[in-house]
């Protein structure tokens, strides 16, 4: 299971998702942890399932490359 801690933030825009969608959509395969399943609870869109797994993915991209957060 995955759960945010309200201190761990990223910032998605409306026009980076919207540019963006497609391409999320086409790898999902590769943007969930080898073996997650999502469960998504009912009322919740789409659309913000792939907010969030895409924000997850920007979250350990800057996590991975944590000398450009350092250098900001």
């Amino acid at each position: 299971m995955v759960k945010f801690h309200s201190a761990v933030a990223v910032f998605v825009g409306a026009n980076e998702f919207k540019h963006m969608r497609q391409e999320i959509q086409s790898r999902i395969a590769e943007l969930r942890f080898p073996g997650e399943h999502f469960f998504v609870p009912d009322g919740v869109s789409n659309d913000e399932t792939l907010v969030g797994l895409y924000a997850r993915g920007k979250l350990q991209r800057d996590c991975y490359h944590f000398h450009l957060y350092i250098r900001i």
